[in-house]
């Protein structure tokens, strides 16, 4: 990445100023590795409410995971509601990560990850159908106890916006911009705050860009109220000197007057 020292560190520096503000929401009950799997994927791009709203509503729409492996698409897109953000993608996804896992493992359970090494793990994750680069290093993170932070499309916005990554990188070289510089002590902290702040950026209407200053070819109203209060100044300072100058012209010509009258007086006195 070009310019990656300077990254870094802004980078560092605003993961422990956005870690120091943020407050951590009172801890959950920890799910499954197969349920926190799937709610990884409803959580890409949505709010932890709306992707747990998502997720209880298969939980109450089908039997068991086996039941919501058979589902179409379709019908699991009617469970979670058409307003999850990319919710055809997920439903896709679901189908599709829970088919591979019982291909690989022969029944619906992931427990076994946490026997493995940590490495293992991880590529484990990453080669599932269906899961994307955030479900995954999600799920290694919060299950797992794996260093990994998980950024989707809306994160990766945020942070080019804030100019914390290159204008034109691509989401898994922020990811490894981010695990490289982030402390595992951070890490999970770190990813909840800025997950947050990409949405409430992204709820504001927020187009990706900082905002600049507003131009106008039209003066502003202070701008015409200061010019109007200049022109009249100047109006008055125009009369004022006429009014002096007429002074003085009148002044010289009583001067004038006075001057030839006493000269004819004087004449008039001589023999």
């Amino acid at each position: 990445m070009k310019d990656g020292a300077n990254y870094a560190r802004r980078i560092k520096s605003f993961a422990s100023r956005l870690s120091r503000l943020f407050k951590e929401p009172p801890p959950r009950e920890p799910r499954p590795v197969i349920e926190e799997l799937l709610y990884a994927i409803l959580a890409r791009e949505t709010s932890d409410e709306r992707a747990a709203r998502a997720l209880e509503a298969l939980y109450q729409n089908t039997v068991d995971l086996n039941e919501l492996r058979v589902t179409t698409p379709r019908e699991i897109v009617r469970m979670m509601g058409e307003d999850l953000p990319e919710v055809a993608a997920k439903a896709e996804e679901i189908g599709a990560v829970l088919r591979d896992v019982v291909r690989r493992q022969g029944r619906l359970d992931l427990s076994s990850l946490k026997d493995r090494g940590l490495r293992e793990a991880r590529e484990y994750l990453e080669t599932l159908q269906g899961v994307s680069p955030f479900a995954a290093a999600w799920v290694f993170s919060r299950s797992l106890g794996g260093h990994a932070i998980a950024v989707d499309e809306n994160m990766v916005r945020f942070l080019r916006a804030e100019r914390l990554v290159p204008e034109k990188a691509e989401l898994a070289d922020v990811q490894a911009l981010l695990e490289r510089n982030v402390s595992a002590s951070i890490s999970l902290r770190f990813q909840a705050a800025l997950r947050q702040r990409a949405l409430q950026r992204q709820r504001s209407g927020g187009k990706g860009g900082r905002a600049g200053p507003r131009h106008s070819s039209s003066p502003s109203p202070s701008h015409r109220s200061a010019k109007a209060g200049t022109s009249r100044g100047s109006a008055s300072g125009r009369a004022a000197r006429a009014r002096s100058t007429n002074r003085q012209a009148s002044g010289k010509a009583r001067s004038r007057t006075g001057s030839a009258a006493r000269a004819s007086s004087s004449g008039r006195r001589r023999p």
